[in-house]
């Protein structure tokens, strides 16, 4: 229910207050929840350096480029008191994982791109983590 704006009109429905395909907070939740698992399946403490400029793919690009609107939404959801500026975006941002997550290995890619890919499911991690918890939802290590 934090998608919507509080002036206007809210229609709760169970389905999609729990609904896993998209604009919820489990939705949000599981795709951190992804990203925790491939990050623990990676199974080291720190990431090897990243070549940024092999994150060329369009799944990759558009991961970016939601990541880097964060400040931006953030401010505005703070400034005009809309958490759901902030709510739309995790969603987005969720989306736009997901979607990188189902098309590009990350764990069988090779050497830097594998490197690349894991900065890359960090940030995500870090930033959904940031939303969840600024919207009052606890993250989940699985789900």
């Amino acid at each position: 229910m934090l998608n919507v704006s509080p002036l206007k009109v809210v229609n709760f429905t169970w389905d999609r207050v729990l609904n896993f395909e998209a604009n919820s907070g489990p939705y949000i939740q599981y795709a951190y929840a992804r990203a925790n698992s491939i990050l623990r399946k990676y199974g080291s403490a720190s990431l090897p350096p990243a070549k940024p400029e092999l994150l060329n793919h369009p799944l990759e690009r558009r991961l970016i480029i939601e990541l880097s609107k964060f400040p931006e939404v953030f401010q505005e959801a703070a400034d005009q008191y809309r958490v759901e500026s902030l709510t739309q975006y995790a969603s987005r941002l969720a989306e736009a994982f997901n979607l990188f997550y189902d098309h590009l290995p990350v764990l069988k890619a090779e050497g830097d791109l594998k490197a690349s890919r894991l900065w890359l499911v960090e940030g995500v991690r870090k930033v959904l983590g940031n939303c969840l918890s600024l919207m009052g939802i606890p993250t989940l290590k699985r789900m």
